[in-house]
């Protein structure tokens, strides 16, 4: 019996290669080394490594960063001499480098035309760490265990290049057959930097394909489409999708309100307490006492509240102990509004847990259920219905093609679809996220199929604390109420920037650059003059009629300055 197993990239002889350079333009910009290194799987084969005289002195800043001086490339050799024994050490072998197209935009800027097969470790690690706080090629070698001793020098960085790619082409491998397949299609439809690695990959299942069978009555539901048991999906799986985010049940506010002890809640915030001890490093504060005092008596009695805290006086705490008790008695929400999605962020992942962790420890409250999360605007919530468009779509360009793949494993486990828990990258590569956020996509929350959108405002609807940001605060005002779930608490925080955010979302601006596009739409060598006027030039029409158009394109053109 023949034993298959999975064909790699590895089993083939890669080329790591990595430039250092003046600067970051080819075009203006010189090489001052080449670093390169073949090796076969974890295996070295050898290196070239070479100075190349730029013709120029060198910075200071690239003297500093890389450690190469000038003497250093004064004695070397010109790129034209060292091009020919690079191109005989590559040969035909596959390339890899990080962010390869630097490189190989520099050689094909001095004339060096490769044809050889490419892969990118930064595309690899975009894919397959989605969460990765950043993709540079120091940090990944570092996560990964790659040696990097010497960064910027053109040798070492190819080596740690070597490493990083080795350790992700592995767990490139690893990935079910339903995946891999479904990236390869990706790669094949966009001419993705990772399509010779994926069509290297080869699973089982291709090597060795089932046979095929005659179909049974239950593999055609009605619609006539035919269920493929031979192979396997590679669509999201939208029924695990709706069961991974159906959430409780909205709030019922209780019928009587229970008041906070607010002599519990001081007692709670004083060096000694219980709930002090169980929040760790906790020193006693006057002044955060007092908030929390005034915040308490507040919820009683109702009115409103102004509070001015400087920094160092906790008032994150001073005023979410109170409305979390006072939430959680009354089964009634309480609307957090920060500034930022960075501080939205603190306070769900940080301030909150921590402080609901101590009250625990508090017999008074020991059995109280406190449910919060984090409500945030249309643009940071995927839209599945516009994934599964653009998957299916027959035009899918490389950064699009990254980005479902990014979200392709996310997807079969994120319960949020929040683009905070990916790192999205350089404008570059995030801008299709902005085709796939829940931005623009209304019919999406009142579909039948799962929205994470819908999610995050029934999960609003069912806590008691909900934070969001004053953009989003604002737009609930602007919107009549129809963003945020109705609250019977407001709390503000660092309300000294709502009136900034208020100009923001509620003002609007017309910069000169706003002007400039719309005229060029009208008066620009592709606008609606000059579209008019070829297409009377390439008409039947009279003479009069086309001098007509032209003394008119004239006299808009010449208004526009003014």
């Amino acid at each position: 019996m023949t034993l298959l197993q999975n064909a790699s990239p590895l089993d083939e002889a890669w080329v790591a290669l990595d430039l250092e350079t003046t600067g970051l333009s080819p075009n203006s910009d010189e090489i001052i080394e080449i670093g390169a290194v073949k090796f076969v799987g974890d295996s070295e084969v050898e290196t070239f490594q070479s100075f190349v005289n730029p013709g120029r002195q060198l910075s200071d800043f690239i003297v500093d960063l890389t450690g190469i001086n000038q003497s250093d490339v004064d004695q070397a050799p010109g790129f034209g001499s060292v091009a020919p024994q690079l191109a005989v050490f590559l040969g035909s072998a596959p390339i890899v480098g990080h962010n390869v197209d630097f490189d190989l935009g520099f050689l094909k800027a001095k004339g060096m035309r490769l044809t050889n097969q490419v892969c990118d470790t930064w595309e690899l690690a975009y894919v397959l760490r989605p969460d990765a706080k950043a993709y540079g090629l120091e940090a990944l070698a570092s996560q990964l265990n790659a040696n990097h001793d010497n960064p910027h020098r053109a040798v070492d960085d190819a080596q740690a290049t070597r490493g990083v790619f080795v350790t992700l082409v592995k767990e490139l491998a690893d990935l079910d057959p339903a995946t891999l397949k479904e990236m390869t299609r990706l790669a094949q439809r966009s001419n993705w930097k990772l399509k010779h690695v994926l069509n290297s990959i080869q699973s089982p299942h291709s090597l060795n394909p089932k046979p095929t069978r005659r179909p049974n009555i239950g593999d055609i539901p009605a619609g006539g489409v035919r269920r493929d048991h031979t192979q396997p999906s590679v669509g999201l799986n939208t029924r695990a999708l709706s069961e991974r985010l159906k959430q409780d049940r909205p709030l019922r506010p209780n019928d009587r309100v229970i008041p906070v002890d607010q002599s519990l809640v001081e007692e709670m915030l004083q060096s000694g307490s219980v709930f002090a001890e169980a929040m760790g490093n906790f020193d006693e504060r006057p002044e955060q006492i007092e908030m929390a005092g005034a915040v308490t008596e507040t919820l009683n009695t109702g009115g409103r509240l102004i509070a001015e805290a400087g920094t160092g006086v906790g008032k994150s705490i001073a005023y979410l102990l109170p409305v979390a008790i006072y939430a959680a008695l009354n089964n009634r929400r309480v609307i957090v509004s920060t500034n930022t999605i960075n501080l939205q962020e603190q306070l769900v992942t940080k301030d909150l847990p921590t402080m609901l962790k101590a009250m625990s420890s508090v017999p008074e409250f020991s059995d109280l259920d406190v449910r919060f999360t984090q409500l945030k605007g249309r643009a940071n919530y995927l839209c599945v219905r516009k994934w599964q468009n653009l998957r299916a779509s027959d035009s899918t360009d490389e950064a699009e093609a990254r980005m479902l793949a990014k979200t392709l494993q996310w997807l079969e486990s994120t319960e949020t679809g929040d683009r905070s828990e990916l790192n999205l990258g350089h404008r570059a590569a995030s801008a299709p996220w902005e085709r796939l956020s829940a931005q623009g996509s209304h019919d999406c929350v009142s579909s039948g199929g799962p929205c994470f959108l819908r999610a995050a405002r029934e999960r609003a609807a069912a806590s008691h604390i909900v934070v969001v940001n004053h953009a989003l605060l604002l737009s609930d005002l602007a919107m009549g109420g129809s963003v945020i779930p109705e609250y019977d608490i407001l709390i503000i925080d660092e309300a000294h920037h709502l009136e900034e955010q208020a100009t923001r979302q509620l003002g609007f601006e017309l910069p000169q650059s706003a002007f400039d596009d719309q005229f060029q739409s009208i008066t620009g060598e592709h606008g609606l003059f000059s579209e008019a006027l070829m297409a009377i030039r390439r008409s039947s029409s009279g003479g009069s009629r086309q001098k007509s158009v032209e003394q008119a394109n004239s006299k808009a053109i010449a208004q526009v300055p003014q």
